[in-house]
């Protein structure tokens, strides 16, 4: 494999491994710090309302959250409930922050919103320079070292290359077109132009015979 086909592959490796982590990161993007934020500046009626409401998947503020509210056990805490409710299938394990964001401003604590939205993507933003370093670094350390001689350059003389003026490709014959269809449009609308100004000259002029 050529030194060029090496440095394509290896950058096309970096870029498939660096959008593959976004995605994965896209995919469940609340960690444990944030979730202790939350925990720490909701009430336990404010968590448990939460809770419930996250369990809902209509959009709107859920009609039945009070009866919801009640099944929500007491004797959990707020960050036990975050947890539980982050790491279960068909709640909160495979969505996003967005549930807890909006469910939030449905709350009233838009406060509590705006800095998960923030901390979310600002900790992706993080997530993903780290991973395109150290994908960078690997790249740089496992490009192989070529030798000196190898990497001699020889100097060839140089030749002009003359192509044949009468030879076409298939984008010289797609201009071609494009301009004989534009050059005929403009004589197309010149020629409208043109018939419709004498038209309204002849008009006029039968309109004058008859008056007088």
């Amino acid at each position: 494999m050529s030194d060029r086909h090496f440095i394509v592959n290896k950058m096309l490796q970096i870029f498939i491994v660096s959008f593959s982590f976004t995605l994965i990161e896209a995919t469940i993007d609340l960690n444990s710090g944030e979730l202790q934020y939350l925990a720490d500046h909701l009430t336990l009626e404010e968590c448990r309302r939460l809770i419930a409401a996250a369990h809902f998947k209509n959009y709107d503020e859920p009609i039945a959250l009070d009866q919801a509210e009640r099944k929500v056990s007491k004797d959990l805490s707020c960050l036990d409930h975050l947890y539980h409710w982050n790491s279960q299938e068909g709640e909160g394990k495979g969505q996003t922050h967005d549930i807890l964001e909006h469910r939030l401003r449905q709350l009233g604590r838009d406060d509590l919103a705006d800095w998960l939205g923030k901390a979310v993507f600002h900790q992706l933003g993080v997530d993903l320079k780290n991973g395109i370093e150290e994908n960078l670094n690997n790249f740089a350390t496992s490009t192989p070292i070529e030798d000196e001689n190898e990497s001699m350059i020889t100097l060839e003389p140089l030749i002009p290359k003359i192509e044949d003026p009468r030879s076409y490709d298939v984008l010289d014959y797609f201009f071609y077109s494009l301009a004989v269809g534009l050059s005929l449009t403009v004589v197309g609308l010149c020629f409208k132009v043109l018939w419709s100004s004498v038209r309204a000259k002849i008009k006029k002029k039968l309109s004058s015979n008859r008056l007088g």
